[in-house]
Formats: structure tokens, sequence, C-alpha cells
């Protein structure tokens, strides 16, 4: 197997498990949190790319930051990936804020779930968080959080 496709096959079962799993986390934080249904909106997209001038709104890309070989004999490799979320608020800036820090607990949800990512991946783990990301459309309203999460492939499969 090429390097790259470790890389296509992290990013891909990583962003495929969001894109199925990130809806029913938002609800479960709904009403965890007694908020109206569909508060906390669907994103439009989960994309798996850095889409930096992308103003969907809210928008899930997916893509890698770095890899490592973990174990070249049994061919392991751990690819750095980051989930950023991206959400236009309106001028309540605080607002903004608990929105997004509520779409990140829905996400942190979603990846403590299953670190196989339902059994894609050898394992996915979570590292850094930030929510002090400016990339593209530096507006004070758009936001964008960002989540680290570790994915172990195996050329054999998971």
């Amino acid at each position: 197997m090429a390097n790259e496709q470790f890389i296509d096959r992290a990013i891909t079962n990583l962003a495929s498990y969001i894109s199925s799993n990130l809806a029913t986390k938002l609800r479960a934080v709904e009403t965890a949190q007694s908020l109206t249904t569909n508060s906390l909106t669907d994103p439009v997209a989960v994309v798996k790319a850095r889409i930096p001038f992308d103003n969907r709104s809210p928008l899930v890309e997916v893509f890698d930051q770095s890899w490592s070989m973990l174990d070249h004999i049994n061919k392991l490799q751990a690819v750095n990936c980051t989930v950023a979320i991206s959400h236009i608020c309106d001028a309540n800036l605080e607002n903004g804020e608990i929105f997004m820090r509520r779409y990140m607990t829905a996400l942190i949800n979603v990846l403590q779930t299953d670190s196989t990512l339902g059994g894609t991946v050898t394992t996915a783990i979570l590292t850094d968080g930030s929510s002090a990301v400016s990339r593209g459309d530096t507006s004070t309203t758009r936001m964008i959080y960002t989540q680290g999460v570790s994915v172990h492939v195996h050329e054999g499969g998971n």
C-alpha cells in the first residue's frame, strides 16, 4: 500500500463516521441542555479537505496535518487529522461561542462512542482542540473550532 492510501483511508473513514453520527449527538446535546430541537443545526456538509474560504455554515472539514509510521514492519501508520467546524453567527458573539462549544461537545461525543470508527480503523484517539483558529474569512462572526484526532490505520484492514 502506498503511503497516501493510509492517509486517504484515515480521512475518508473519519469523515464518514462523523457524517453518519453527528446529527444524533447534536440532538442528544439539545436534549441534555433543554434546547429546542434542531437549534444545533446539522452541518451543511462534511468535507474531506481544507476549504478555508467556504462560508457555508455550519461546515465540518476533515483533513490531515501529519503522519508517522508507528510500526513499519507491520505497516501501522498514525495519521494526525484535524476536524474543523466553522459557523457564521449573528452579532451576538457570546451566543455564537456557546453554539460552538455545544457543537464541539457533540463532535467529541461522536468520536468517544467508538474508537474504531465502526471497525474501519485500528483506533482514533482524540488529541488537542482549539477555539482560537482563524483562517480564510476572518470576520468576527465566523467562528472556527478544531479537534485533533490521531487515526491509526493498518495496511491489512483496520
